[in-house]
């Protein structure tokens, strides 16, 4: 006869069955608050509240290059020509094209003339009603190489017609226009800008 055997399993004592439920109704409880509507729309609802009260920043431009305005004619006589000429400076990008924006009293500056102070450049200059807006473009045929390095771009001659102290400025942006410049790449540079004061005796 062969001998029995007997196969001794180990029995979990009620401590591991009841810690094992506990923790089984726990995860099952916290599944459903995650899953309930209510929960996730008041997630929601915190975040969005949350987004609403950030400020949007305003994108800073960087800037490349420079355009400076000058003059020779600071102190002038009320009825003489003030002569105001814009430079500019690539930093070693070739030009192709520009737009300026001068703002200035019109009841003490009367404008005369703009006209390219490059050769190969045309400019179209727009009388507008809080300020002048110029813009240049490189002729097509034109062969030479523009890189700007303090070089003269176009000269302004005003008539003074009122006694004063006055400000001509290159301004950045106004409304939907801004002063730029744009290389042979087409890429947009938004330069350093300069101003200068005028005196009308």
């Amino acid at each position: 006869m062969e001998p029995n055997t007997e196969v001794q399993t180990n029995k979990p004592s009620p401590m591991v069955i009841v810690g094992g439920g506990l923790i089984l109704v726990l995860l099952v409880v916290f599944f459903i608050l995650m899953r309930k509507p209510g929960t996730n729309q008041k997630i929601e609802n915190t975040q969005n509240n949350q987004q609403a009260v950030v400020p949007t920043a305003k994108p800073t431009i960087a800037r490349f290059g420079k355009l400076d305005i000058s003059t020779s004619t600071a102190n002038v006589t009320d009825g003489q020509d003030v002569i105001v000429v814009i430079s500019g400076d690539s930093m070693g990008k070739e030009i192709v094209g520009y737009d300026s924006l001068i703002v200035y009293d019109k009841s003490a500056l009367t404008l005369q003339s703009a006209k390219s102070a490059i050769v190969d450049f045309t400019i179209f200059k727009f009388d507008r009603p809080s300020h002048l807006s110029l813009t240049a473009v490189k002729n097509l045929n034109s062969k030479t190489p523009t890189v700007l390095n303090k070089t003269p771009m176009v000269e302004l001659v005003f008539k003074a017609v009122k006694p004063g102290t006055f400000s001509i400025v290159l301004q950045s942006d106004i409304d939907k226009e801004s002063t730029k410049m744009v290389d042979e790449k087409t890429n947009i540079l938004y330069p350093n800008l300069s101003s200068v004061m005028i005196t009308v005796k």
